[in-house]
């Protein structure tokens, strides 16, 4: 048998042999920022865990203490989507403009947008790409990735028109980080951890100089889980505590 005290109101208990569960439950807040993998081995990273800590009342014996760590995705209810328009024109006259009808994208499905290219001198295009620019800034430390999308848009290369319409449609990693902004609390330094997109779409001319670059920023959001059976199981009690 054990003797256990509550560490609420300092009673103490007596834990006869058997399995026990004790249920609990918490309250996240909305603001946290998602789990975030380390790039390399000295970048930076944002991990969760669940601590379960069993103290001995016998101070002969060492306590059991064991971590289970958690994914944490944030799913923004409260954002302002709204359609998105943006244009550029190049030194040739080559005019390229976008066009969004949601700011927001949901990590792991497609999304959408339309295309429009206006080349009256009919110079040649060699391609359109889009990549996804992510930043991320976790307190003194600022980085900036690429994931590439597609390598060209367009159904063939060198294309010499003078107008190209499309509705292009792209598929998000699924591994994705959600965009966020989150501050640190003020003591002992107060730091922004933030995390945000862009989609750039680039026409790419014979001569580089001449590229056209569209930067569209992007709100990324994570899928909610629907019901318990996709929630992540907790572990066993001779999981945490063998004997």
């Amino acid at each position: 048998m054990l003797t256990l005290r509550s560490t609420d109101d300092e009673k103490k208990f007596i834990l006869t042999p058997g399995n026990h569960i004790w249920p609990f439950s918490f309250h996240l807040d909305d603001s946290l920022p998602s789990t975030m993998t380390q790039n390399d081995h000295q970048g930076p990273y944002i991990h969760y865990f669940l601590c379960a800590r069993l103290k001995q009342s016998d101070r002969c014996k060492v306590n059991v203490e064991q971590r289970y760590p958690i994914l944490i995705q944030r799913s923004t209810t409260s954002l302002h989507v709204t359609d998105l328009a943006v244009q550029i024109e190049n030194r040739k006259g080559v005019q390229l403009h976008a066009f969004l009808h949601k700011n927001v994208a949901v990590a792991g499905e497609y999304f959408s947008f339309e295309l429009d290219l206006y080349n009256r001198n009919q110079l040649t295009i060699h391609r359109i790409s889009a990549k996804l620019i992510r930043e991320r800034i976790l307190g003194r430390t600022e980085e900036k990735n690429i994931i590439p999308l597609t390598k060209n848009l367009l159904d063939t290369y060198n294309f010499q028109d003078e107008h190209l319409y499309g509705n292009f449609e792209l598929l998000l990693p699924i591994k994705t980080v959600a965009s966020f902004s989150w501050e640190t609390e003020p003591w002992p330094a107060r730091n922004l951890l933030t995390m945000r997109y862009e989609l750039r779409l680039e026409a790419h001319m014979h001569d580089r100089l001449n590229n056209i670059r569209l930067q569209v920023p992007l709100i990324i959001i994570n899928t909610t889980l629907k019901n318990e059976d996709e929630m992540m199981s907790l572990p066993s009690y001779e999981t945490l505590f063998p004997v």
